[in-house]
């Protein structure tokens, strides 16, 4: 890249042919510290007061101070309860750690380590390094429930709930903590029965709670995932830590066609002192009243780029209904059913063909299935979101009328560094953007999160072609492009954000990009240090691109205390060398 550094623009110094320095003057950089997996005293460290010299010479790359926080996680023991608990019994599970981001727009600061149940009973069954920097972290646990039934005595079902509780990061902490002791808990019961009051079907189902820990937290596990006894009934353990109102869900166990059953909002009082014993009793959760269900036939196609029709195989087929409640009940009660199914292989008899159970109508009313179509991410057929399919009785040939599907949009393009030469063998992933994701509602986010989205590596023109869905979860559709070139390459890590794919001048079905040139590259480079000042090898640094303080509130609401809505911007991931060096490729827009 240079000779001396007369070839280098502005304050770059040349050395060993290239050209370091002159780093971009506008941008505001973070970078998160990983330490390497044989240096567990080491914290992964978020680092916001980084700077890079004039030659290239980035300073701030250390680890800082840490605490530890470490101990046991062992089994809660009742007042009459002599063994199978107690320090002799360790849960096996996930110790997770988190809080916000220290810099705006960054990744949550997330650790996470799984117990070892194995060791002995003074050993630790955990421990986790983290920065001594005075900060608040949320820590939580969740068991493994299926390692649970080890902990089982004389047939009874051992009930862990998850735990949660904050901690401050001032100094070593050395913790024992008991899950499930019966003080910490309260408990919900009910049965899953039929009008009728029958619950022997409904053996077996899978019950559980949702909660929360405070107003501002989603939703998530409360309690153990119990199974119905041979009456359909079932007992939960919830904390009383959380708030007062859970959500219980029963499924279907596994090889059952079931409804599900959720009670939403339920008010479980804490035990009182003079009740500590209170179990908090739910009336019957009603299945409805429905035929058993049928077996029926959905064949999927698409028009091919010569228009016929083809079979489409390998998609994934979601189908929901909701069930009216057998008689009336004021509490907010959702039965509904869901299944999922993969459509017939090429080389499968029926190609294209979804074949699945589903809940049939009657005589006198069809049922509504709301459907979504995924189909592979390589795939030229486009996803369906929304589409309504009617199911009548299933009598006779049970094949429902074939659910045609729309193309999806051929993106093409060539990526080149900034002087035109062509990014050859650079992987390309395609992600929902960030715009996008603020557009949609909590629903539709999670949806986009279990989508799946194509990636492709460039050609040896730097050229590319992945199949893109014009709209995405019933939203015109934005793009982020983002490029990972190879070290071979000498080009900067690069994502073009927002690329929308509506082009008025562009053939219908497809959309040529051209030639689209990544920003020039500024080098850097830095050793990556621990808090005693020697070299760290094998240490990640994730380099991140602050939004800055206007991004932030074009997109939230001025001046306000909330996180920053757009992410921080990945600019690279590198590792330090023997020496440990990190050598950073920055874009220079």
């Amino acid at each position: 890249m240079c000779v001396s550094s007369d070839d280098c623009s502005g304050t770059a110094i040349c050395d060993e042919g290239v050209c370091w320095g002159d780093p971009p003057d506008t941008t505001s950089f973070a970078a998160v510290l990983i330490p390497p997996a044989d240096r567990p005293e080491l914290a992964l460290t978020e680092l916001t007061d980084i700077s890079i010299a004039a030659d290239g010479q980035i300073s701030g790359l250390q680890f800082g101070p840490t605490i530890s926080l470490h101990g046991r996680i062992i089994l809660g023991c009742a007042v009459d309860q002599q063994e199978g608990c107690g320090n002799a019994a360790p849960v096996p599970g996930q110790v997770l750690v988190e809080r916000v981001s220290s810099f705006r727009g960054g990744p949550q600061y997330r650790r996470s380590v799984l117990t070892n149940p194995g060791v002995g009973v003074e050993e630790d069954t955990f421990s986790i390094s983290l920065p001594a920097d005075d900060a608040e972290y949320r820590v939580t646990f969740v068991a493994d429930e299926s390692s649970l039934e080890s902990l089982a005595l004389g047939g009874t079902q051992v009930q862990a709930p998850p735990f949660s509780t904050t901690i401050r990061a001032s100094g070593d902490l050395a913790v024992v903590w008991e899950i499930g002791k019966p003080e910490q808990l309260k408990s919900i019961e009910g049965c899953v029965t039929s009008a009728t009051g029958n619950g022997s079907n409904f053996e077996g189902m899978r019950v559980s709670a949702l909660g929360r820990w405070s107003l501002l937290d989603k939703p998530t596990r409360a309690s153990s995932v119990v199974t119905t006894d041979s009456e359909g009934c079932f007992n939960l353990k919830v904390p009383i830590d959380m708030l007062d109102e859970f959500d219980i869900i029963a499924k279907p166990g596994p090889g059952k066609t079931l409804p599900t059953l959720r009670l939403s909002g339920e008010l479980v009082v804490d035990p009182s002192i003079d009740k500590p014993g209170l179990v908090h009793t739910i009336a019957p959760l009603l299945m409805p009243n429905a035929p058993n269900p049928v077996q029926f036939k959905l064949p999927l196609r698409g028009a091919s780029g010569a228009g016929a029709l083809e079979p489409v195989s390998g998609a994934t087929v979601v189908f929901e209904t909701s069930f009216a409640l057998p008689v009336p009940d004021e509490r907010n009660i959702e039965v509904s059913f869901s299944t999922q199914v993969v459509s017939n292989g090429l080389g499968e008899d029926d190609p294209g063909v979804v074949e699945v159970d589903l809940y049939p109508g009657s005589a006198d009313l069809n049922r509504s299935y709301r459907v979504r179509v995924l189909p592979p991410p390589d795939s030229e057929y486009a996803s369906v979101f929304d589409a309504v399919v009617e199911v009548g009785t299933g009598e006779g040939a049970p094949v429902l009328g074939s659910l045609d599907l729309q193309r999806r949009i051929a993106v093409t393009g060539a990526f080149t560094t900034a002087d035109g030469k062509a990014l050859v063998d650079t992987p390309l992933t395609v992600r929902p953007s960030a715009l996008l994701r603020l557009q949609a509602s909590t629903s539709e986010r999670a949806m986009l999160d279990n989508l799946q989205f194509p990636s492709d590596l460039t050609g040896e023109n730097g050229e590319f072609l992945v199949w893109l869905d014009a709209a995405l979860v019933g939203l015109m559709a934005r793009y982020d492009f983002e490029l990972a070139p190879p070290d071979f390459s000498s080009a900067p890590r690069w994502s073009f954000e927002s690329v929308s794919l509506a082009n008025p001048s562009s053939p219908a079905g497809s959309l040529d990009f051209g030639s689209m040139p990544l920003p020039p590259a500024s080098y850097a480079r830095g050793l990556v240090r621990d808090l005693q000042g020697q070299v760290v090898v094998g240490a990640e640094v994730r380099w991140f691109q602050v939004p800055t303080v206007e991004a932030c509130e074009s997109v939230g609401e001025p001046g306000s205390a909330e996180p920053c809505l757009l992410p921080a911007r990945l600019l690279g991931l590198w590792e330090s060398d023997e020496a440990g060096e990190v050598i950073a490729v920055l874009p220079d827009p």
